[in-house]
Protein backbone atom coordinates (compact mmCIF):
# COMPACT_ATOMS: atom_id res chain seq x y z
CA UNK A 1 0.00 0.00 0.00
CA UNK A 2 1.23 3.38 -0.99
CA UNK A 3 0.51 6.98 0.05
CA UNK A 4 -2.08 7.42 -2.83
CA UNK A 5 -3.98 4.38 -2.11
CA UNK A 6 -4.19 5.24 1.49
CA UNK A 7 -5.14 8.68 1.11
CA UNK A 8 -7.84 7.77 -1.49
CA UNK A 9 -9.63 5.08 1.09
CA UNK A 10 -9.22 7.43 3.65
CA UNK A 11 -10.89 9.81 1.36
CA UNK A 12 -13.39 7.33 1.11
CA UNK A 13 -14.24 6.37 4.90
CA UNK A 14 -14.39 10.16 5.61
CA UNK A 15 -16.60 11.02 3.47
CA UNK A 16 -19.28 8.61 4.54
CA UNK A 17 -19.48 10.80 7.88
CA UNK A 18 -21.22 14.18 7.87
CA UNK A 19 -18.98 17.38 8.83
CA UNK A 20 -20.09 17.38 12.16
CA UNK A 21 -19.74 14.07 12.86
CA UNK A 22 -16.08 13.78 11.88
CA UNK A 23 -15.45 16.81 13.91
CA UNK A 24 -16.87 15.05 16.99
CA UNK A 25 -15.03 12.07 16.46
CA UNK A 26 -11.68 14.26 16.37
CA UNK A 27 -12.37 16.11 19.33
CA UNK A 28 -12.91 12.80 21.33
CA UNK A 29 -9.79 11.36 20.36
CA UNK A 30 -8.05 14.51 20.53
CA UNK A 31 -9.23 14.59 23.90
CA UNK A 32 -8.82 10.89 24.89
CA UNK A 33 -4.73 11.64 23.96
CA UNK A 34 -4.39 14.42 26.07
CA UNK A 35 -5.65 12.42 29.27
CA UNK A 36 -3.35 9.89 28.49
CA UNK A 37 -0.56 11.91 27.85
CA UNK A 38 -1.18 13.84 31.70
CA UNK A 39 -1.90 10.97 32.98
CA UNK A 40 1.35 9.37 31.57
CA UNK A 41 3.18 12.43 32.51
CA UNK A 42 1.80 12.62 36.12
CA UNK A 43 2.41 8.65 36.88
CA UNK A 44 6.64 9.32 37.04
CA UNK A 45 6.14 12.48 39.19
CA UNK A 46 6.41 11.96 42.74
CA UNK A 47 3.32 12.41 45.23
CA UNK A 48 3.18 15.01 47.66
CA UNK A 49 2.02 13.96 50.78
CA UNK A 50 -1.43 14.44 52.02
CA UNK A 51 -0.25 14.81 55.83
CA UNK A 52 1.47 17.84 56.69
CA UNK A 53 4.19 17.59 59.54
CA UNK A 54 4.26 20.49 61.50
CA UNK A 55 6.98 21.33 64.11
CA UNK A 56 5.75 22.44 67.48
CA UNK A 57 7.26 25.59 68.93
CA UNK A 58 9.86 25.41 71.05
CA UNK A 59 8.82 27.08 74.70
CA UNK A 60 9.75 30.46 75.22
CA UNK A 61 12.34 31.38 77.98
CA UNK A 62 11.98 34.14 80.75
CA UNK A 63 12.85 37.27 80.43
CA UNK A 64 15.83 37.03 82.84
CA UNK A 65 17.62 34.79 80.41
CA UNK A 66 20.17 37.87 78.77
CA UNK A 67 22.36 35.71 76.87
CA UNK A 68 22.02 33.42 73.94
CA UNK A 69 24.22 30.76 71.94
CA UNK A 70 23.73 28.32 69.37
CA UNK A 71 23.62 24.66 70.52
CA UNK A 72 26.58 24.22 67.60
CA UNK A 73 28.16 27.38 67.51
CA UNK A 74 31.05 28.97 69.71
CA UNK A 75 29.99 32.43 70.28
CA UNK A 76 27.62 33.57 72.85
CA UNK A 77 25.27 36.54 71.85
CA UNK A 78 23.25 39.35 73.78
CA UNK A 79 19.46 37.86 73.32
CA UNK A 80 19.20 41.45 71.05
CA UNK A 81 21.81 41.36 68.80
CA UNK A 82 21.26 39.93 64.95
CA UNK A 83 23.53 37.46 65.11
CA UNK A 84 21.19 35.87 68.23
CA UNK A 85 18.12 36.40 65.81
CA UNK A 86 19.26 34.48 63.23
CA UNK A 87 19.74 31.07 65.30
CA UNK A 88 16.70 28.75 65.14
CA UNK A 89 14.72 28.71 68.38
CA UNK A 90 15.24 25.13 68.80
CA UNK A 91 19.22 25.36 68.35
CA UNK A 92 18.85 28.07 71.26
CA UNK A 93 20.75 28.02 74.63
CA UNK A 94 20.41 30.34 77.23
CA UNK A 95 22.20 31.74 80.12
CA UNK A 96 21.54 34.45 82.69
CA UNK A 97 25.14 35.67 83.07
CA UNK A 98 28.38 35.96 80.59
CA UNK A 99 29.88 33.90 83.33
CA UNK A 100 27.38 30.94 82.93
CA UNK A 101 28.08 31.18 79.24
CA UNK A 102 31.81 31.31 79.20
CA UNK A 103 31.84 28.37 81.68
CA UNK A 104 29.87 26.54 78.83
CA UNK A 105 32.59 27.09 77.04
CA UNK A 106 31.61 29.74 74.85
CA UNK A 107 32.97 32.91 74.05
CA UNK A 108 31.75 36.47 73.29
CA UNK A 109 30.71 37.56 69.73
CA UNK A 110 32.74 39.84 68.47
CA UNK A 111 30.49 42.11 66.31
CA UNK A 112 27.73 41.94 69.46
CA UNK A 113 28.06 45.27 71.11
CA UNK A 114 27.47 45.86 74.58
CA UNK A 115 28.94 42.37 76.02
Amino acid sequence: MNIANFVTKFKAFTSSFSGDMLILIILLLSASASFAFGYLAGKDSTPTPSVRITETAAPKQEVSQKYVASAFGSYYYLTTCSGAKRIKEKNRVYFGSKKEAELAGYTPAKRCEGI
